[in-house]
């Protein structure tokens, strides 16, 4: 009956989503602001000794492991975050 009402931390968190939008403008996904919180935490570890290298590249063993999701959102909050140019 009652809406329980959202909490700061839900809240903090929806506002940080990035979305993924074509040329065109057209939103193809939106990552979660836990999804950018852990890459923006893991990209500022990396960047504290020396800065990212110019090639990334992201593998896995299995099928279905997250890479196509893992390389989106990676190269997503790297474009919004270091105004670069990524190729996914």
């Amino acid at each position: 009956m009652f809406k329980k009402k959202q909490s700061d931390q839900e809240a903090k968190a929806a506002s940080l989503a990035v979305p993924l939008t074509s040329p065109d403008g057209q939103s193809w996904v939106t990552f979660p602001g836990d999804v950018v919180r852990s890459y923006r935490h893991m990209l500022s570890r990396q960047t504290r000794e020396a800065p990212l290298p110019s090639g990334t590249a992201l593998v896995s063993a299995l099928r279905g492991e997250g890479v196509t999701y893992t390389s989106l959102a990676l190269g997503t909050i790297l474009a919004a975050d270091q105004a670069a140019t990524v190729c996914v």
